[in-house]
């Protein structure tokens, strides 16, 4: 049976949201079993912690957790960002490391969010890059995780390559 879309793989009429929920599942549960030996220092749950972060764009959120389960190969990200104005929102997206734009979806708002690639720099490092729904660029994250693997930092800069925020978020038991 080929797969030409999400619901192909749902055929007795689930919600859009199920849907994604379901593909997600099938993703981690092919990411488990493709994990090697040595785990992914970006792999676990980590919390963001504000008083080591700096948000030159005044948009200082009240808190964000993130949750990667990474191989050689690919990341699985599932992110919950609470804004101190507004509501919270999550987002979640696997993406194969071969360059290639991969979609993103909003979980809150149950709907596509444009698209992600993800770049392995070395075993510590790695860069993502953001696409609108339209596929045009509207940001980088450069990340890096600690040599004692405790302490992740994220520089995210805007399109205009303008440094954002730089968020320091502590890896959880």
């Amino acid at each position: 049976m080929a797969i030409s879309n999400v619901s192909d793989l749902f055929p007795f009429g689930v919600n859009m949201k199920k849907q994604y929920l379901g593909l997600l599942a099938i993703g981690l549960c092919a990411l488990s079993s493709m994990a090697s030996a040595a785990e992914s220092p970006f792999t676990g749950h980590w919390s963001l912690d504000l008083s080591r972060s700096t948000f030159p764009d005044g948009k200082i959120p009240a808190g964000e957790t993130a949750f990667f389960q990474n191989t050689e190969h690919q990341e699985y990200l599932s992110a919950a960002v609470e804004m101190k104005k507004g509501s919270p929102s999550e987002s979640v997206y696997v993406a194969i490391f071969d360059g290639k734009i991969y979609p993103a979806h909003n979980v809150t708002k149950n709907k596509p969010s444009g698209g992600v690639t993800v770049r392995v720099i070395d075993a510590n490092h790695e860069e993502k890059k953001s696409y609108d729904d339209a596929g045009k660029y509207r940001s980088k994250i450069e990340r890096e995780v600690s040599p004692d693997g405790q302490t992740l930092v994220s520089a995210i800069y805007g399109a205009d390559g303008k440094l954002t925020s730089r968020r320091v978020f502590a890896k959880q038991p």
